[in-house]
């Protein structure tokens, strides 16, 4: 279904991207973690590759992954 939504006519697959922000909080000493989600058409080719930011309601399935991160922080 992302390659319908995501891929133009592309043959190639849709990629999904994470991009992940670590921001010390220094007066709190602490370490906020966030994270961006993205649909990849065209995944590594320099001249047409595409990034299409997911919204918050389909970035929640990372969650997942951002609270395993922020064990290991701990």
């Amino acid at each position: 279904m992302n390659t319908l939504v995501y891929g133009d006519w592309s043959p190639k697959k849709v990629w999904v991207r994470v991009k992940v922000y670590l921001h010390l909080m220094t007066s709190v000493e602490q370490v906020l973690l966030e994270c961006d989600a993205y649909m990849v058409g065209e995944h590594g080719d320099l001249h047409f590759e595409e990034e299409h930011k997911l919204t918050s309601v389909h970035r929640g399935r990372f969650q997942e992954l951002l609270d395993e991160v922020s064990k290991r922080l701990k």
